[in-house]
């Protein structure tokens, strides 16, 4: 049986993606220590799912369209810039979300329930959703990763405007020395809000 890495994610309106890429270029003409992801790999993810059998993809997606049914598309924009854990020491460094996060956290929960008959249970972490612009490398020196932390706070960015986010997708993801590959395998867009 042929495994392949899965996640369940909202993928990005075209607007929202040339929102984004002046900040993610702002930030890389800083050239801090990061792996940057490539604009047409941004999404929002809702649930990670790992190495997943190929064969459960058909029953997964079923189970997905299901828990989806009758949601609207969450009406979201893109603010700030961040870092996880924090900006003193970050490991990733992204874009919020805001608007209607509660309609998104529905659309999550429904990625989870799916994920759950597949064996993959809902994160501890509470939910944040985000969309990452970059990993700092695991090299990085402490010194390196707090001036990727500092340089979120010297890129003015105005974000982005209030639009609906509708399609949400069943992705796989493989690994490659140029970075991930994204491959949408299932994807529906919901109802308008």
């Amino acid at each position: 049986m042929e495994k392949w890495r899965l996640f369940i994610g909202v993928l990005l309106p075209e607007p929202t993606r040339a929102a984004i890429g002046p900040a993610q270029q702002a930030l890389r003409e800083q050239k801090l220590a990061v792996r940057w992801v490539r604009p047409e790999n941004w999404h929002i993810t809702l649930h990670f799912l790992g190495d997943i059998d190929s064969a459960v993809v058909p029953g997964l997606s079923v189970r997905l369209a299901a828990e989806l049914a009758g949601l609207a598309a969450p009406m979201l924009r893109c603010q700030a810039l961040g870092a996880f854990p924090n900006q003193r020491s970050p490991r990733v460094l992204w874009a919020g979300i805001a608007g209607d996060v509660d309609r998104l956290g529905l659309i999550q929960a429904g990625a989870v329930a799916a994920g759950e008959t597949v064996g993959v249970a809902a994160e501890k972490r509470p939910y944040h959703p985000h969309i990452t612009l970059g990993y700092v490398r695991d090299q990085a020196s402490p010194a390196e990763r707090a001036e990727c932390g500092a340089a979120l706070d010297r890129v003015t960015w105005a974000g982005d405007s209030e639009r609906p986010y509708p399609t949400v997708a069943l992705i796989r993801s493989v690994l490659s020395r140029e970075g991930a590959v994204y491959t949408p395998l299932w994807q529906v867009d919901l109802t308008p809000a």
